[in-house]
């Protein structure tokens, strides 16, 4: 599931590189709006508990470096714009709309089930973080129990 979900993210190959209009490099991470949606949901969720721990940070840096192809640095510089872009929105259904306009059920349990690694990065699923969870289920149109089959595909 996480294959796929990787394909979707990945930056497209040009067709021939020695064409002279192709880009030089794909878009940086935090101009790409998928990947700044995905962020700031991962982000919102580690920020759930009132605390945003180093294990939390390191945790998603991984999760973007391995799922979305973003370098180390350019998942700082994801996680940076998904803050300050969290900051300015007045809810979470501004990502959501993104990320369910591009993604099917199947990418949308596969985030699903990374939103699961972050809640228990720190081993504790506080009560904020079971509500937000619940809310962004919802937000990305999930069907009843595909929360907790993305958790339960997480712990296998």
């Amino acid at each position: 599931m996480f294959d796929l979900l990787r394909r979707y993210l990945a930056p497209a190959p040009a067709a021939d590189p020695s064409v002279a209009d192709a880009p030089a490099s794909p878009p940086a991470a935090a101009e790409d709006p998928l990947r700044l949606a995905a962020c700031a949901l991962l982000v919102e969720l580690a920020r759930a508990d009132g605390e945003f721990s180093e294990v939390e940070r390191t945790h998603i840096a991984e999760i973007l470096v391995r799922e979305f192809q973003v370098t180390p640095p350019g998942a700082r510089e994801l996680m940076t714009a998904a803050d300050e872009s969290l900051r300015e929105a007045v809810d979470l259904h501004q990502f959501t709309a993104v990320i369910n306009a591009r993604y099917d059920l199947t990418e949308r349990a596969a985030l699903a089930a990374l939103l699961w690694h972050v809640v228990d990065a720190d081993g504790v699923l506080s009560q904020h973080e079971a509500s937000l969870i619940r809310r962004m289920g919802s937000l990305l149109d999930l069907p009843p129990g595909a929360l907790n089959a993305a958790r339960a595909e997480r712990r296998s």
